[in-house]
């Protein structure tokens, strides 16, 4: 039996695998740059739904790319 994942942890791991700036997640998702550094580290205890979905749908788009800086 496999346990699904939420919006909040596909999110994480879809953020934590992805090879793209804060800079650039935050534009194409509409959030701010710092409110998206925070929420990388897991430092925002409840980071509300509709920015975790803007992060989510926007890294849902994106192919992987290679040799990318994070920051």
């Amino acid at each position: 039996m496999t346990t699904a994942q939420t919006l909040l942890e596909r999110t994480y791991q879809l953020l934590d695998a992805c090879d793209l700036t804060y800079a650039e997640v935050s534009e194409g998702a509409g959030v701010d740059v710092n409110w998206l550094a925070k929420f990388k580290q897991r430092a925002i205890g409840e980071p509300g739904v509709s920015k975790v979905q803007s992060v989510h749908d926007f890294l849902e788009t994106q192919e992987p790319r290679k040799s990318r800086r994070r920051g």
